[in-house]
Parts: C-alpha cells; sequence; structure tokens
C-alpha cells in the first residue's frame, strides 16, 4: 500500500485530519483497492509517512473500526472486513449531500430520454445525479453501491440493473438511504413501463397484418423485466389462437445493434424466417433490419417487423420502423418524484406503478405512409 500517492489530508479543510482519513480509507475499501483480509500500515508508520500524529491514525482506524469495515487486534494489527453494500450506509453524514446515486445497465441509446427526463426533474429538485453503469455485472453492481454509498449519497434509483441480491437479502434495502427502483418487476414498489401491454400491442399489430408466423428476438428471458415482454408477446398469440414456436425465437446477450443484427442471422440460419418478428427493443429491431436488408430480404414484404422504445432512430430507418413508445422521458422524472417523496419520509410503495405505452405506426410492419398514427393499448 503505498501511502503518499493515496491519500491528500488537508489542514485547512475544517473537516478533521482523523475524519478525511478515515473517509478516504472508506473509500479505498468501497472501490476494492483495499480488500478483505488486507492489513492496514501501523500506526506508526501511517503517521510517519503522512506527516502527522499517530492519535489522528489511531482516531481514523477507530472510525472504521465502529463502522465494521476493519478489525483492529493487538499483534495482528488493522485487517479489512468482509463488508456487504449497505455497511457502507452508515458513512453517510447526517448532513444532505444533494448527491443521488444512479445505476444504469449500460450506455445504450434506450435509456437517452430517460436520463434527460430524471436529470431535468433532479435539477428542478437541487439534486445532482451521479450516473454509473453496471454493464449486468453483479460484482460490478456491488462495488459502485460501495462507492456511491462511501460518497455519502441521499438516495438511489436503480435501473433495469441485477435484483437478484436484493430479492435474496431484502434487508440491504432496509439499511439503505431512500431508494426507488425502475423497471426491476421483482422489487416491490418498483416503477415499470407497461412492457407486457407494449409487447402485446406490437405483436397484435402484426396479427392484425394477417401474418400466420411471428418470431421474436429477446435479450435472455430469465430477466425479470424482459419476462414482461415475453408474456405480452405470448399473450397477444395465445389470444388469436396460436403458439410460439422456439425455432422463431432468438435469446441474445443484450440490447445492442450487433446483438440485434447477429440474432437476425441466426434465425435465417435456422432455415425459412417467420412472417413477422417482434423485437424486445428497437436497437434489436434496428440491428436485425440491417441483417435482413443485407441478406437480400424486403421488409416489410418478406418479413415485417415491429419493436419496443421508440428510440429517436426508429423514425429514420428504412423503413421507419413501427414501435411501441416507452414513456422513457416522463419514467425518468418520475423516478426523481417518487425519490423526493420518499426522501421526505413518505411511505414506500408496495405496489407496482405502470406507465401506459402507445404503438407507434410506421411501414416495417407492412402499413403504408398514409396510415401512419398512434394506437394505445386496447384500442
Amino acid at each position: 500500500m503505498q501511502t503518499a500517492t493515496q491519500f491528500h489530508l488537508d489542514p485547512q479543510n475544517p473537516t478533521p485530519l482523523a475524519a478525511q482519513l478515515a473517509e478516504q480509507l472508506t473509500w479505498l475499501i468501497a472501490s476494492g483497492r483495499l480488500r478483505t483480509g488486507d492489513r492496514l500500515p501501523t500506526i506508526r508508520d501511517l503517521a510517519d509517512e503522512l506527516g502527522i500524529h499517530m492519535h489522528t491514525v489511531r482516531d481514523a482506524y477507530h472510525r472504521l473500526e465502529a463502522d465494521g469495515l476493519v478489525s483492529i487486534r493487538v499483534r495482528r494489527g488493522t485487517v479489512v472486513l468482509s463488508v456487504q453494500p449497505n455497511g457502507f450506509a452508515r458513512q453517510c453524514s447526517q448532513a444532505p449531500s444533494n448527491l443521488v446515486g444512479v445505476l444504469l445497465p449500460r450506455p445504450v441509446s434506450i435509456y437517452n430520454p430517460y436520463l434527460e427526463g430524471l436529470q431535468q426533474a433532479a435539477q428542478d429538485a437541487r439534486l445532482l445525479p451521479l450516473i454509473c453503469f453496471a454493464y449486468d455485472n453483479p460484482h460490478l453492481t456491488d462495488r459502485l453501491l460501495k462507492q456511491l454509498l462511501a460518497k455519502g449519497v441521499d438516495g438511489f434509483i436503480i435501473t433495469s440493473t441485477s435484483s437478484q441480491h436484493f430479492v435474496e437479502h431484502p434487508e440491504v434495502l432496509a439499511s439503505f438511504p431512500p431508494s426507488v427502483f425502475v423497471d426491476t418487476p421483482d422489487i416491490p414498489g418498483s416503477l415499470l413501463p407497461d412492457s407486457a401491454g407494449a409487447a402485446h400491442l406490437a405483436t397484435n399489430h402484426l396479427l392484425q397484418h394477417g401474418y400466420d408466423s411471428i418470431g421474436l428476438i429477446t435479450c435472455p428471458r430469465d430477466w425479470a423485466n424482459v419476462q414482461c415482454c415475453c408474456a405480452g408477446y405470448r399473450s397477444a398469440l395465445a389470444e388469436a389462437g396460436m403458439q410460439p414456436d422456439e425455432r422463431w425465437i432468438v435469446e441474445v446477450p443484450d440490447f445492442s445493434y450487433e446483438s440485434g443484427y447477429a440474432g437476425a442471422q441466426e434465425l435465417l440460419q435456422r432455415g425459412s424466417p417467420p412472417r413477422a418478428l417482434f423485437a424486445i427493443a428497437d436497437a434489436l429491431a434496428l440491428g436485425a433490419l440491417g441483417a435482413f436488408l443485407d441478406a437480400g430480404l424486403d421488409v416489410p414484404g418478406d418479413i415485417a417487423l415491429a419493436s419496443y422504445n421508440n428510440i429517436p432512430g426508429a423514425a429514420y430507418a428504412q423503413p421507419a420502423l413501427t414501435t411501441a413508445a416507452l414513456p422513457a422521458f416522463e419514467m425518468g422524472v418520475q423516478a426523481v418524484d417518487l425519490l423526493v417523496g420518499r426522501m421526505a419520509g413518505n411511505p414506500r410503495m408496495e405496489t407496482h406503478a405502470l406507465l401506459e405505452t402507445e404503438l407507434i405506426i410506421r411501414t416495417s410492419c407492412g402499413c403504408p405512409p398514409s396510415v401512419k398514427g398512434t394506437t394505445r393499448r386496447g384500442k
């Protein structure tokens, strides 16, 4: 542990040096740079290297011990303990930081309008969002939560990210600052778009064209938010007296254009493609569109296409993409409004809040340009 470059203590800062040192050690533990079982320098060695009094280092170490981050034992020294993310919640200052931790899976276009709404609402509420991407990695999710808690965030907005840890250990959330989950169906009180309704709308519209076979490109079906889309797809087929055909269902690892392209290629390699395809995200649909066109297929003449999200690029594709519109901007605004309410002490919601979707009709489904418009579920 090279301390000279690890710590920056400011004697002019009104925060006591011991508190500054404890805060910076906490950050190193939260970041994984100090790991479970690592031994901190002796009090004398660290005091000598930093040029501060031994009592200051001893005070900092005892602060960490009180917070359950280290163990101090005679002859064994000061050793870093294994700490769950909620263990860092005790580090938060009693004074508001006006910081909000925002956790997302990855920087993809479907989140752009959502983040715009979130940032505008946060600005109106005098909050500063700290946006982090977890890349569907539970270990990275764990580390980011620790880091954000170590920075004293006043709350969390956790979006479409791994929720298994919170489902299995609900006590973790009990010690968190106020939190809002978005698009996370297996967490009580999550703010949700009506993804099942969106998938039903899009699939049903393809059925209304008379297509007798409708495939699906989806992310892993064990993801809770993906299950909602798949349920809507299946229910639309069931109402038409049809069953999903696994030959025409392709799972891809993520929501990227590349995955959509690869998924469509896999579909074509299986033989004759279905007459139509529903993709659970516009990025997947646009990737699939590229693969179909590269293969010499006409869309919608050979295979029709519909999707979900209504990202800006969907309107400018050739053909333009028929898609169920995700109310992303409004979802970002409502996420902040919910968090502000919970930070003010309002009871946590115990039921899901659903945001309605609508179908934006363009030409990839087989409709002529003259029938462009919007359709809500049930209409």
